[in-house]
């Protein structure tokens, strides 16, 4: 009887392992669904990476002059050839007029806008790259492809934890987290 107890607290003794193993198991894969997800997460939150945004400032640029508000500029020349054709001579009308109707850089902008809409959008890698940007995520193009593969491998340690649940409910061992 002795030897039967004996092999009775080493199967006991197999089985407390194997449940150790199956739980180390468990807690590893549930960290790295944890890290999967959290990368996923890490991805789709990030801010836009440099190239994404020297393009959507070039997509502006482009975009400002389809889209010119009221025919803004076209007023601005309007009233420009009223002043040489009125305040000829009077370089302190002009000066008033100029300064009363004009909203300052932003109106004269306007006038330059298009002569200067290639340089701007050539420039625009230039104007993300000076600006304080920590931590940019991936482009925009690329965020799509790594989450979908982060996905694929999440579905997979799914799977494997399925695996480790089977087994333990098989030998009756709770797994927790």
């Amino acid at each position: 009887m002795s030897k039967n107890l004996l092999n009775d607290a080493e199967l006991a003794d197999q089985l407390a392992v194997a449940s150790n193993a199956l739980q180390a198991q468990f807690r590893q894969r549930e960290t790295e669904r944890v890290a999967l997800y959290t990368e996923m997460q890490r991805i789709a939150n990030a801010p836009p990476a440099r190239v994404d945004l020297a393009e959507w400032l070039a997509d502006f640029v482009e975009k400002t002059l389809a889209e010119e508000p009221h025919g803004h500029r076209t007023k601005l020349i309007q009233h420009l050839e009223g002043l040489r054709n009125n305040y000829a001579g009077r370089e302190e009308v002009k000066a008033s007029w100029l300064t009363s109707y004009w909203s300052g850089l932003e109106d004269f902008a306007w006038l330059l806008l298009p002569l200067m809409a290639e340089t701007l959008k050539a420039n625009c890698a230039k104007v993300a790259d000076s600006i304080h940007w920590p931590n940019p995520g991936l482009p925009v193009a690329e965020r799509a492809k790594k989450v979908a593969e982060l996905e694929a491998q999440a579905a997979a340690l799914a799977q494997k934890m399925e695996a480790l649940v089977d087994r333990a409910n098989r030998l009756n061992i709770k797994l927790t987290i």
